[in-house]
């Protein structure tokens, strides 16, 4: 069966998005990358990391961003969805101080394993707070 998608609000997003070239993006529902496609056309030294728990928008996303996979603007995974039982981690919109993506994680959901952060390659485990404080919140 073949992979179908369709962007909704594509310009509205882009658009809203102000994309900075040298900004670090997530994608935490890449779908067909409609939405990821744009912003990693805007990237110069930017980047961009696509998850998506559906492995059919793996693998259709990972074809379209092919150029921006081999110009290492753009990351495709889906390993810390895949390892969380609960669903507690999620990519999060905003990122730390120095611009690197981030995980942030559902407090209300997550049995902190850890499980997410041994698996992450792509240091979008980053997140603002210190271990310690992250631990004391859940």
């Amino acid at each position: 069966m073949e992979f179908k998608h369709t962007s909704i609000l594509l310009n509205e997003v882009i658009e809203g998005l102000a994309i900075k070239p040298n900004g670090i993006y997530a994608d935490g529902t890449l779908g067909g990358a409609g939405h990821s496609f744009e912003i990693a056309s805007r990237l110069e030294s930017g980047k961009l990391i696509g998850i998506d728990q559906d492995e059919a928008a793996i693998k259709a996303s990972t074809e379209r961003l092919s150029e921006f996979i081999k110009n290492d603007k753009v990351v495709v995974c889906n390993k810390c969805i895949k390892v969380c039982s609960c669903m507690g981690a999620c990519i999060s919109d905003e990122p730390n101080m120095d611009g690197t993506a981030r995980i942030e994680v559902d407090g209300n959901r997550c049995i902190s394993c850890g499980a997410c952060f041994d698996v992450c390659e792509h240091d979008a485990r980053e997140f603002r707070d210190d271990t310690e404080r992250f631990f004391e919140d859940l």
